[in-house]
């Protein structure tokens, strides 16, 4: 069950196609008979953490290329001079 999950969850931040996720998620629970709601609930509660840490990823990948935008501004007014 935790290799299924740790599957799944590779899967859904690692595709952007959400129907190849949710085709595979549906083939797993299939052949080994996984309740379908109990691994939404598991994988919702491992993405929500993973959607967090993006969140910052971006904020701070968002400063980086405000600083590195001001640093092109002070450079090109220094040339100038």
């Amino acid at each position: 069950m935790n290799i299924i999950i740790s599957y799944l969850y590779d899967m859904k931040i690692s595709t952007s196609d959400e129907n190849v996720y949710e085709n595979i998620k549906q083939f797993y629970s299939k052949i080994y008979k996984i309740d379908e709601n109990m691994l939404n609930q598991k994988l919702n509660s491992l993405c929500g953490n993973s959607s967090k840490n993006e969140t910052k990823i971006n904020d701070q990948n968002n400063e980086i290329e405000e600083n590195k935008e001001i640093i092109n501004e002070d450079k090109n007014s220094n040339n100038q001079k």
